[in-house]
């Protein structure tokens, strides 16, 4: 018997809807704070579920690996750094933080793809995010398909990765097509 108000909901759903909801404030130019969170905790939640089947993520797990041992705790504290401050105060209350919001590209961009990952699901929000990120950093891009379909995309669409917010007009069309 369920009570009344309750809902039930899983760890991948309460990852999907941070992410989506991160997302949209990201294109909609919202406090870097609250996407920085939202973003963290679904990363997390994306992380652990890939690693429950065996599976690994990209920023905190791959990457992590090619750091030099005597290095790995400073990266690692590093990545975690912004998300630590938002979530705690009990070891520093004084603290200030230098925040720079591009981690949280990094980050959302490695949830979204674990997601999908994860779930083979494709999600309007996060292929619009995966095409603004692969818009934004174009030379990262190892994969010659995913590069060759955001050059297409770049030819024929007048797209600039500053203009976040009119990367929103784009999600009508992304919701139409059949993934």
């Amino acid at each position: 018997m369920i009570k009344e108000g309750l809902i039930h909901i899983s760890k991948i759903d309460a990852g999907k809807r941070q992410l989506e909801i991160a997302i949209r404030l990201f294109f909609s130019n919202g406090d870097v704070v609250a996407i920085h969170t939202l973003t963290a905790a679904a990363y997390n939640l994306m992380k652990d579920l890939s690693k429950s089947q065996g599976k690994r993520v990209v920023v905190k797990d791959i990457m992590l690996e090619k750091v030099k041992p005597e290095y790995k705790k400073t990266v690692s504290d590093k990545i975690n750094e912004a998300e630590n401050f938002f979530k705690h105060a009990d070891n520093d209350p004084t603290k200030l933080l230098e925040f720079n919001p591009v981690t949280t590209e990094f980050l959302l961009w490695d949830a979204c793809v674990t997601y999908r990952t994860l779930t083979s699901e494709e999600i309007p929000l996060t292929f619009l995010f995966i095409i603004w990120f692969y818009t934004k950093n174009t030379d990262l891009l190892g994969d010659n398909q995913v590069k060759q379909i955001v050059t297409n995309l770049l030819s024929q669409l007048s797209l600039d990765y500053n203009n976040r917010s009119q990367f929103l007009e784009l999600l009508p069309e992304i919701s139409r097509m059949n993934f």
